[in-house]
């Protein structure tokens, strides 16, 4: 039987013999990682330039210099008719000049304004992503508390390591990873969903083996302390070089996409596995890990051919265009 490589917090809870409460609640204490589907545009959260109105500066100072060439060109038409008001003085030749190199300086200007805002739009878009993002504590707390949570404006990164963090001036924690800002795909103003409830979060099946795996080993009785604890060493060392090639993989394919470039899921893990051999890294066993183990075991899900194709269809439109 084939295994499915996700698993919703309702399915979940039913194999740990839990409620989906309870579920939630793993996840809020970082033993479980939950995750919601996604569609639209993904943005680093300090990424100011490329999210919503990044371009609000831009967009004010090109119809300044708008006004600006427009107020000057009016001017200079009316002195060459003599027809300047009472308030206005009738320009020179010398004056006429001036004004003329002002403008066109205005004009270069506004061209290489519109010119970035244009790079930015194609930038955005190339920032589309469809796939799984972590859920982060305010969503795991509403959907816990009140059934449902809005729809997040934020979550973390599906490939980043999340660590407990305690801030220097409170004794409050905090998650530290990766964390992304949402916005609706272009062209539309809201996301296909308002809300987020119990039955739209879900769990990978790879890392909730590797906790059953772990939860296993640490009620393991045998005798021999010594087996037991080598055994454990070998857990937890398949799920490090598990979330680190999965973090790897995010990185190589965020790389490839800046050039353009869209590695099959196979190129993906023949890179990492050669990183691997390099560190040191090995598997469960202490044998060295293969590009095609490494596919099988860690990069389910984790693709760079959904960012081709809508690259390919955001070029397509805009060639028939």
């Amino acid at each position: 039987m084939i295994e499915p490589d996700i698993l919703t917090v309702g399915e979940l809870a039913t194999r740990w013999q839990q409620t989906p409460l309870q579920i939630i609640k793993h996840a809020q204490a970082l033993k479980v990682p939950l995750y919601f589907a996604f569609e639209g545009l993904v943005f680093d959260v300090n990424d100011r330039w490329h999210r919503g109105s990044g371009d609000y500066e831009q967009a004010r100072e090109i119809e300044v210099l708008s006004a600006s060439i427009t107020r000057g060109e009016s001017h200079i038409r009316r002195s060459a008719r003599a027809d300047v008001s009472k308030w206005e003085d009738r320009l020179s030749s010398d004056d006429i000049r001036k004004l003329r190199t002002e403008i066109e300086a205005d004009k270069h200007k506004r061209t290489a304004l519109i010119e970035s805002l244009e790079q930015r739009c194609i930038e955005r878009n190339r920032c589309e992503y469809r796939g799984y993002l972590r859920a982060a504590p305010s969503t795991l707390w509403d959907i816990a508390t009140a059934g449902a949570a809005q729809f997040p404006h934020k979550a973390f990164h599906p490939h980043s390591p999340i660590h407990v963090a305690t801030l220097p001036d409170r004794s409050a924690q905090i998650w530290d990873g990766r964390m992304v800002a949402l916005e609706p795909r272009p062209g539309c103003d809201r996301y296909k969903k308002d809300t987020l409830a119990t039955d739209d979060l879900c769990a990978f099946m790879v890392e909730i083996k590797a906790i059953e795996a772990h939860q296993a080993t640490k009620q393991n009785t045998a005798p021999e302390r010594g087996t037991t604890k080598q055994a454990s060493a070998l857990l937890k060392q398949a799920e490090q070089w598990i979330s680190k090639a999965r973090q790897r993989a995010g990185e190589i394919i965020e790389r490839q996409r800046a050039k353009d470039l869209y590695p099959s899921q196979l190129d993906i893990a023949d890179e990492i596995a050669k990183e691997f051999r390099a560190a040191g890294i090995l598997g469960a066993e202490g044998k060295p890990l293969s590009g095609e183990y490494i596919k099988r075991h860690a990069l389910k899900g984790i693709t760079s051919a959904v960012i081709k194709q809508l690259s390919t269809q955001t070029g397509q439109s805009k060639r028939s265009k």
